[in-house]
């Protein structure tokens, strides 16, 4: 999975940066986002293919998914 630094999300625990990638499901992309340097992970949630036309649509919404940390 490709991962991209997020520009402002901080990770919950350290407040490091979090870096974010999609992993390519069925119908649709599961989201994850993580940080380097304390180990955090977590699975943010799912964009269907239905909700995104192209890959960069898929991942302007990962992006924005990382607005609640």
């Amino acid at each position: 999975m490709q991962m991209v630094k997020h520009e402002s999300a901080t990770c919950p625990s350290c407040r490091s940066p979090l870096w974010f990638g999609t992993k390519s499901e069925g119908s649709g992309w599961a989201v994850y986002y993580e940080c380097t340097s304390c180990g955090f992970e977590q699975r943010v949630g799912r964009i269907a293919m239905s909700e995104a036309e192209t890959r960069d649509a898929v991942w302007e919404r990962a992006e924005k998914m990382g607005q609640q940390f």
